[in-house]
This record gives C-alpha cells, sequence and structure tokens, in this order.
C-alpha cells in the first residue's frame, strides 16, 4: 500500500497488487474445464526429445511436500501425453496412483490439476487407459458429486466426459455402474446418469442395441427412471426415450439379419415396455390406465420373468385391481384371470418375501369388491380368489388368505372362510403351518361380537369352516388347544359347531 499526495492536502492511496505465478496459472481454470491447458515448460524441447527421463522427474515432483512442485509435476506428465504418449505406457499404474492420490489432496489448487489431467491422460492414451478405468471412474464421480466445491465438481465432469468420448465403450459402462449406481448420494447417480446418457450418445442407440451388453444398458437406464430423486430419473428416461424410438424406426423385414436382432434385444426392449406400463398405470385419465392394463397383459404372455423383476410395476397393477374406476377394476380383474396362468411360475415364488406381500395385496385387493353392488364385480373377484387358490402355491397363500380374512366384514366374511378350505389339502405336508395361520382365525370368529355371528351366512361359513380344522386336527386335540383361547362358553359354542 503506497501513499502519495497530488497537495498537501489531498491524499490519495494506490494498492500494488502482485500476482504470484501459480495464480496466473490458474486463471485458466476459472473459464471452462475443456479450455484449460497446462503451462509450458522451459525445457519443452528436451521434453520432447527424452520424455521418458522426465516422465521419472515428475512422479518424483509429485512425491514432494511443495504444492508447487506437485502442480509443475502434474504439468509435466500432461505436456508428456500430448507430445509424447507412448513414454507413459510403461509406468501408466504408477502415474495414475500418484495423480489419484493428489486428486484427494486438501488442497484445491493441486487437486484441481490432478482431476483436470486424468481427463487429457484419457484424450492422449484413448484405450490405453481401459485397464485403469474403474479406479479413475470412482475417484471422479466422487469429486463430481462434491457439493461444496463447484470448480472441482467442473472439473470432474470435464475428466468424465474425456472418460467416456475416449475410453472403451464397455469398459467405460462397466465403470460407471460399479462406481455410481447404488450411490447413496443424489449428485453422484445423477452424474452417473449423465454419462451413462453421453455414453449412449456416443455409441449411438442402434448400435447399443445390437451390442452385447444392451441388457446391461436397459437395465441400468431403467434403475435410473426409477430413482428417488428427479435429475436421475429425468437421465434415465431420457436414455429409454432414445432406445424406444430406435427401435420403433427399426424395419421389420423377413431378413436373418433383423430376426436375430430382434431376438437378442426382446429381453432388453420387454424392459422398455415395463418402463412405459408402469408410467401408464399410474396416469390420471382412465383411458390411459385401460391402455396400460393391455400392454401390461401382452408382455406378461411374452415373458413373465422380466415382469417378476419388477415389484414396482407388480405393485402398480395390485393398485388398478381395486381401481376408483368401476371399468378399470373390471379390466384389471380380467387381465389378472389372463395372466394368472403363464405368470404364476414367476410371480409368486413361495421363497420370495416380497411375493409374499404381494400375494397379500393382491387378496386384499379382490376382496374388496365382494361387498360391492356390481354383480360383475363380485363374480369376477370370486372367481380370481377362486383361480388363485387353484394356481398358485397354496403354501405361500394361506398367510395371504388368512390375512384377508382377519380384515373381512360380515358382507365379505363368508367367501373368504369357505375359501380357507385349502387347509385340507395343505394340511398333509404342512400340519405345523396350518396350526399357525388357520387356528387364530378360528379363535377370533368365535370371539366376534354378537352382531357378527348373528348373519346366517357367517354362521354358516363359520361352521363349515369349523368342521374342516375339526377333521384335520381332530375334534379331542382341537378342544384342548380351545382351553388356552376360549373362555367356557366359547368352548361350549365351538362344541356346536363341530
Amino acid at each position: 500500500l503506497e501513499k502519495y499526495s497530488s497537495n498537501k492536502h489531498q491524499h490519495y492511496y494506490c494498492i500494488r497488487i502482485s500476482l504470484h505465478p501459480y495464480h496466473l496459472y490458474y486463471s485458466e481454470f476459472q473459464q471452462k474445464r475443456s479450455t484449460y491447458k497446462p503451462s509450458t515448460s522451459k525445457n519443452s524441447s528436451a521434453l520432447r526429445s527424452h520424455p521418458d527421463q522426465f516422465v521419472y522427474t515428475a512422479l518424483k515432483k509429485i512425491e514432494s511436500e511443495e504444492w508447487k512442485d506437485k502442480v509443475e509435476g502434474i504439468n509435466m506428465i500432461v505436456q508428456i501425453a500430448e507430445t509424447s504418449p507412448q513414454a507413459l505406457t510403461n509406468d501408466l499404474h504408477a502415474i495414475i496412483v500418484a495423480l489419484l492420490s493428489e486428486c484427494k489432496n486438501l488442497r484445491s489448487s493441486v487437486s484441481r490439476v490432478a482431476i483436470a489431467s486424468l481427463g487429457h491422460l484419457f484424450s492422449a492414451l484413448n484405450t490405453k487407459m481401459d485397464n485403469e478405468i474403474e479406479k479413475v471412474c470412482l475417484v471422479l464421480l466422487q469429486k463430481a458429486g462434491d457439493v461444496s466445491n463447484a470448480f472441482i465438481r467442473k472439473d470432474a465432469t470435464g475428466s468424465l466426459d474425456d472418460m467416456v468420448k475416449n475410453a472403451t465403450a464397455s469398459k467405460v459402462l462397466t465403470a460407471l455402474i460399479a462406481s455410481g449406481l447404488k450411490s447413496k448420494n443424489n449428485a453422484i447417480r445423477t452424474e452417473c446418469a449423465a454419462s451413462v446418457n453421453r455414453l449412449l450418445d456416443r455409441v449411438g442407440p442402434k448400435v447399443a442395441l445390437r451390442s452385447k451388453d444392451s441388457g446391461k444398458l436397459i437395465e441400468v437406464l431403467y434403475t435410473f427412471a426409477k430413482d428417488p430423486h428427479p435429475s436421475v430419473r429425468y437421465y434415465g428416461k431420457f436414455g429409454l426415450q432414445m432406445l424406444n424410438q430406435v427401435y420403433s424406426l427399426l424395419p421389420l423385414s423377413n431378413g436373418a439379419e433383423t430376426l436375430e436382432f430382434l431376438n437378442c434385444t426382446v429381453l432388453t426392449i420387454l424392459m422398455v415396455v415395463v418402463f412405459r406400463c408402469l408410467t401408464l398405470f399410474v396416469k390420471f385419465r382412465w383411458e390411459q390406465r385401460l391402455e396400460g392394463l393391455k400392454r401390461f397383459e401382452e408382455m406378461v404372455m411374452r415373458n413373465a420373468r422380466i415382469v417378476a423383476s419388477d415389484t414396482k410395476v407388480l405393485d402398480a397393477f395390485v393398485g388398478r385391481l381395486n381401481d376408483i374406476n368401476a371399468k378399470v377394476a373390471l379390466e384389471a380383474m380380467e387381465t389378472y384371470l389372463a395372466i394368472l396362468y403363464s405368470a404364476s411360475k414367476y410371480l409368486f415364488f413361495s421363497t420370495e418375501p416380497n411375493m409374499k406381500a404381494l400375494l397379500s395385496q393382491i387378496i386384499t385387493a379382490l376382496m374388496s369388491h365382494l361387498p360391492s353392488r356390481s354383480e360383475e364385480h363380485r363374480r369376477l373377484a370370486k372367481e380370481c380368489i377362486s383361480e388363485s387358490i387353484k394356481r398358485i402355491d397354496n403354501s405361500a397363500l394361506a398367510a395371504a388368505v388368512a390375512a384377508a380374512t382377519k380384515q373381512s366384514n360380515v358382507k365379505q366374511r363368508p367367501f373368504m372362510l369357505r375359501s380357507m378350505s385349502i387347509n385340507a389339502s395343505l394340511y398333509r405336508t404342512k400340519p405345523h403351518l396350518i396350526e399357525v395361520v388357520s387356528l387364530p382365525i378360528l379363535w377370533g370368529n368365535v370371539r366376534s361380537p354378537t352382531q357378527m355371528n348373528c348373519d346366517p351366512e357367517v354362521k354358516r361359513a363359520m361352521k363349515e369352516y369349523a368342521q374342516v380344522l375339526s377333521k384335520c386336527i381332530g375334534k379331542n386335540a382341537l378342544l384342548e388347544q380351545a382351553n388356552a383361547f376360549l373362555s367356557p362358553v366359547q368352548k361350549r359354542y365351538l362344541e356346536m359347531l363341530i
């Protein structure tokens, strides 16, 4: 700060600024990442003539404790990559390890240079970076998700873009999936989804569908399209739309090439259709929900295994079984009957916990139509429940029917109690399951309020249900177990029933 005066009464102050060479070097970083160029070394001619010697020097400088030496060493690596990339191949692993270590440097001036240098290495070495791509991608995605520093985030995004443009496409996809697909950081998943879209744009949707990684690509995009974060969903949906448009424009000729293409990509295209059904199921207009049900039926008939892999679509379909619109609900029950035979092998595994929960939702949704004023609704609901008992493994279905029976009202309970007749066929193989699932329903019905037991239909259904359990377990064994759950009066009522 220097003081000078134009006269003895007025004083002016002038600030003299001296810029450090480091600040001059980083002035270009304040602009777009892609415009960054490393500073030119004074020994550039010697570097071009003897690059191997300078690789060792650069690594030594990067290991130095001084941040200026680190920056200079990274600059040398970038210059060698641009002038003599073949000189880096022998020591590439050591170089990458050193640069990745500096990407985590607490001094942002060093970490930004290291991050940018990785992008230059991808541009210069292309597919030679494939062996190191997973480690590099992991660090770059972590830096791209750094919300505390916008400049580091921009540099990391630029280097990821260089990786997507220059490395082998299949290696890039594998690295992105491993590093960012299951991350809990929204920014990391967003950048991962954006990078997958850039990769798809680089390869081309048509080539991507013909590649051996098409199934992996579709699955990743579909996962992104269901992500809870809106930015990730946007990129997932955008990628699926690109693939869908290309598929719809393909000529459907009888040539062997087209048939081979269709056979290779049928699973991936079905996943696109699954996504389309999911969006139609939740539309506001009932006509669109009807259209979704029709597509869902066609898709299940073609490949039920793909549908079984996505519980969100199944949950959305179950929601249509008791849709607020009567036409949609009727169409959903008819669709359920149509797909029940082909889908029961894949949709309702007795060993899958999520499928057991889905069965409970289905039976509860169908049971809601039993007290309906519409005869058609009641008939279809009863038919759906009866066919489910025939087609689906009863050991998986028993708990779902029992849970729905406990929640039933006076109009629903008679049919639900008669549906519990599956106990008779199942008791021989799984007696313990029947005792655990069915006996609590019997005790609950005997202890029910007077208005429930006074209904003649409920009374007849209770009597039939009690007699079925009495035949399975034995009258004396049943009454003996009743001692722990029923009062003497209730036990005498049970004796009258059986």
